[in-house]
């Protein structure tokens, strides 16, 4: 690879930063450590074998663009690890925030959000027994056999039951967190004691019951 090629590719890199001049300062400074001389010499140390100007230069400059990119490597994944802390600062902060306050603002925005969720998993329970009332797997829909295993034959009822599952697992632990925040007692709460064989009407009722205690915690608004 001729010298002069490589210096024009090398020139698109660190044009921005000085031209010639960086150019020239790269060079120097690599040339202290790996130069010809100290490549031909280091060869020959380690395999017994002398080789040429041209073979060193070879060496030489592809050292360079390796150190290079592994430069340019390291400032990449530095910055993406920037990022990803920022990121992780900023969620802490969120969290923090969220379970420091406890002002009429806050029970506000938790209750309209716990009524939200509880109407639409609730709805979409009702909807798919109203259509479905037939499916063998909607008598006990929060039990493990109300969908097949893996690589088993699936219909539409199964996957909405699942789906509806993984869904309500996360919603009942969060609200349980929240409640606890908030100072709420929810233990005697029918949806939270909902199991493998809660049948489908108890759990309707159970999210029916559920939505009454919060309209009793207060009106949900938007302040």
């Amino acid at each position: 690879m001729p010298m002069i090629n490589l210096k024009k590719s090398l020139m698109k890199v660190v044009g921005l930063v000085g031209g010639n001049a960086a150019w020239d300062f790269i060079k120097s400074a690599f040339g202290l450590v790996i130069g010809n001389g100290a490549l031909q010499w280091l060869w020959k140390k380690i395999t017994g074998i002398s080789i040429n100007e041209r073979v060193s230069d070879v060496l030489w400059t592809t050292t360079i663009w390796l150190v290079i990119l592994l430069v340019f490597r390291w400032l990449y994944t530095s910055r993406q690890r920037k990022e990803m802390n920022r990121h992780e600062s900023d969620r802490a902060d969120a969290l923090q925030m969220l379970t420091k306050r406890k002002d009429e603002y806050f029970e506000a925005h938790i209750t309209n959000w716990l009524v939200s969720e509880s109407k639409e998993i609730g709805g979409n329970y009702y909807d798919l027994a109203l259509k479905n009332d037939k499916h063998p797997s909607l008598t006990f829909p929060l039990a493990s056999h109300a969908w097949p295993h893996m690589g088993d034959k699936w219909d539409s009822v199964h996957v909405n039951l699942n789906c509806l599952w993984r869904r309500l697992t996360r919603y009942l632990a969060l609200a349980d967190a929240m409640t606890r925040k908030l100072g709420w007692s929810v233990n005697e709460e029918r949806i939270f004691k909902v199991n493998d064989s809660t049948r489908m009407p108890e759990l309707l009722d159970a999210f029916k019951d559920w939505e009454v205690f919060l309209a009793n915690r207060g009106t949900p608004r938007h302040p």
